[in-house]
C-alpha cells in the first residue's frame, strides 16, 4: 500500500487539504485544515479494515469494521437496548 499524499496548502483567503492536484476540502484555517487532514486519513485506514464477518450471535454475515467488531448492528441494538432495560 501506498502513502497517502495528503498535505494542506494556502487556498484563496485560507488552506484547503489536497491530495495531489486534487482540493479535497473548502476553504478552511490551517488549523481546521490539518484537523480534517487527520479525520480523512482516520476514515480512510477504517474503510480499509472492513471485511465481512459471521455475527456472534445470529451467524448472518456483515461487513465488520475490525476485530473488537463481532455482532452485526441489528444483533448490537437488540443487546443495547435490553442493557438500558436492566439498568432503568
Amino acid at each position: 500500500m501506498t502513502k497517502d499524499q495528503l498535505e494542506v496548502r494556502e487556498y484563496r483567503d485560507g488552506h484547503a487539504v489536497y491530495e495531489g492536484e486534487s482540493r479535497l476540502t473548502s476553504v478552511l484555517s490551517f488549523g481546521q485544515a490539518r484537523a480534517q487532514m487527520g479525520i480523512i486519513r482516520k476514515a480512510r485506514r477504517s474503510h480499509a479494515r472492513l471485511s465481512m464477518r459471521s455475527c456472534l450471535c445470529c451467524r448472518r454475515s456483515f461487513e465488520s469494521e475490525g476485530p473488537g467488531n463481532r455482532l452485526c448492528k441489528r444483533c448490537r441494538s437488540v443487546i443495547g437496548s435490553q442493557d438500558n432495560q436492566m439498568a432503568g
